[in-house]
């Protein structure tokens, strides 16, 4: 049960960073497309 946890922390903590990455992306590109073409 152990090795569970360990490998199911290990699979969470990677999609939660790609989710805050692809996050961030889409809210600058979002900011500066509103800046350049608004």
């Amino acid at each position: 049960m152990m090795v569970k946890k360990e490998r199911k922390d290990e699979a969470v903590s990677p999609v939660i960073g790609v989710i805050l990455m692809v996050a961030i992306t889409v809210i600058l590109a979002a900011v500066i497309g509103n800046f350049v073409f608004g």
